[in-house]
């Protein structure tokens, strides 16, 4: 999940990740800013995505490495360790 979420804040800058059911679906959002009267709010800022990319292999086009490990992943519960 961090190396999906690095990859996506690489190209799109001001992101937020909400959790839309908790510790099983997040949505991540870019948007030059965020309405104030949303009824859901942000799980992850712009700052902690950052912290949370820190590190992280991309995954690329030329190296889309996830697309060979997710399979390994199925049905695996892996919402505790995403956490």
């Amino acid at each position: 999940m961090r190396s999906l979420i690095a990859s996506y804040i690489h190209v799109f800058p001001n992101n937020w990740l909400f959790e839309t059911i908790p510790g099983s679906d997040a949505l991540l959002i870019s948007a030059p800013s965020l309405p104030e009267n949303l009824s859901l709010q942000p799980t992850l800022g712009p700052e902690q995505l950052q912290q949370l990319a820190t590190g992280v292999q991309l995954n690329t086009d030329d190296k889309p490495w996830i697309e060979f490990e997710a399979p390994k992943w199925i049905n695996r519960p892996t919402g505790r360790m995403n956490r």
